[in-house]
């Protein structure tokens, strides 16, 4: 992977996981009016060509749960000479990976902002990806969700490896929302079968869980056991794109890419210092 496209992964991760930005075509249609958690782990979930179709017409059609203003952006990534400096500048205790060329490092600011809830707007979408609008209840007219993103590493290494690391993002929501209903109607719109989906919604801790919408023409995911967390490993059908693993521990979100099988980023993964 070259050093832009390994710049480019960890900062589309980071900026996916703040539900901040302009989202590709499944969070554009669904994910900004579920910020509900503080990450602790993922789910992967599969969406089909063909739902993802749907959900692309719906952004094409200029449907949107409510009004995303960013109240401060993260900018583009700079370059630092060292982890050290990288460390004061974040206050983060950054690990790397052993024996290794001294990195390329990058360092992405953090970003804010707030989406104030359109209901009628929300349950269009909804209703329009085949779900129950109804499933969004009223108290969520005029709700607002503020998130707050902080800095990100990313560190580039001669062979290919890039890992990133980020602190987990804040999310405020309203506290009269039931983040399992919610739950319940993103599965919907992700193409779960209502039945399915309300049986998934509740086995999900909604206020630390994150979904992981994988297209299934992308690449298969499954779940690892990687640094002694549960994270996802995700494998691109793509020859020219690479494998990576995500997680998070201690308060930290991690990913880690590059050319090489998922067992050996794991490896990797479980050897960082």
């Amino acid at each position: 992977m070259s050093n832009k496209r390994s710049i480019a992964a960890g900062l589309t991760f980071v900026v996916a996981i703040a539900l901040l930005v302009a989202f590709p075509s499944v969070r554009a249609a669904a994910g900004e009016f579920l910020g509900l958690f503080r990450v602790q782990k993922f789910a992967p979930i599969s969406v089909s060509p063909q739902q993802m179709a749907l959900l692309g017409q719906l952004q094409e059609q200029g449907l949107a749960p409510g009004e995303l203003v960013m109240v401060s952006e993260s900018g583009e990534p700079t370059a630092v000479d060292t982890l050290e400096t990288a460390a004061q500048l974040t206050g983060y205790q950054l690990r790397q990976l052993a024996d290794r060329d001294l990195p390329e490092i990058y360092l992405m600011g953090d970003a804010s902002g707030y989406l104030d809830i359109d209901l009628a707007g929300a349950r269009a979408i909804v209703e329009a990806a085949g779900a129950d609008p109804l499933l969004l209840p009223d108290s969520l007219d005029g709700a607002r969700v503020t998130v707050q993103t902080y800095d990100s590493v990313q560190q580039l290494y001669a062979d290919g490896l890039m890992v990133m690391q980020t602190a987990v993002p804040d999310v405020t929501y309203p506290p009269d929302v039931d983040p399992t209903v919610l739950g319940e109607a993103l599965l919907q719109v992700l193409g779960v079968e209502p039945a399915a989906a309300h049986q998934l919604a509740q086995s999900i801790d909604w206020t630390s869980t994150m979904l992981l919408p994988i297209p299934q023409d992308l690449g298969t995911y499954r779940e690892v056991t990687v640094d002694g967390m549960t994270g996802v490993a995700v494998e691109p059908f793509d020859s020219g794109s690479d494998p990576a693993i995500v997680w998070q521990k201690d308060g930290m979100v991690y990913m880690m890419t590059g050319p090489v099988p998922v067992d050996e980023l794991i490896n990797q993964a479980n050897a960082l210092q």
